[in-house]
């Protein structure tokens, strides 16, 4: 028959290890998991995990492609977006999609529900580096940094 192209399941299951063997890696080196976090695209795959003495903490990881009109609307708030001196770049949209999606990650999963990331607001500590998340006027619920190559922007969230 004609072959047919893999679905996203099929190409996420194949890009990224079972999360039941890196907990199993992870605890062998370093003792039981509480949280696990992963991430991937294109082929490129990022696994955090960590013992009860981390904490919370979410991952992600986003290769950047071509611009999408409107995306900068799903992503900033109208708060977020009336407050910034000029129109968002494309990096900086999707630099902020990475650290919100962390961030959302570094949730409980009761907590996730319901949460869009133009609920998700940062508030730069040091510029394009580190951000307190909140959700609303809310106090910080985790602290987010992110690292950007030439094609690929990772964040890593910490739950405070």
């Amino acid at each position: 028959g004609t072959p047919r192209a893999a679905t996203k399941d099929e190409q996420r299951r194949l890009a990224l290890p079972g999360k039941a063997l890196v907990t199993e890696l992870v605890a062998e080196a370093f003792g039981p998991v509480e949280t696990l976090s992963t991430s991937h695209t294109s082929g490129i795959s990022v696994a955090v995990a960590g013992t009860a003495v981390v904490g919370r903490f979410g991952v992600d990881l986003i290769r950047e492609f071509p611009e999408r009109p409107g995306l900068a609307r799903r992503i900033f708030s109208s708060e977020e977006l009336s407050g910034l001196l000029a129109p968002p770049t494309w990096r900086q949209v999707l630099r902020a999609a990475a650290l919100k999606e962390a961030a959302y990650k570094s949730l409980e999963a009761t907590e996730q529900r319901g949460v869009t990331f133009r609920q998700i607001r940062l508030t730069w500590r040091i510029q394009d580096l580190l951000a307190e998340a909140h959700l609303g006027e809310g106090p910080a619920f985790a602290l987010v940094a992110s690292a950007l190559g030439e094609e690929f922007f990772v964040a890593l969230a910490v739950a405070v």
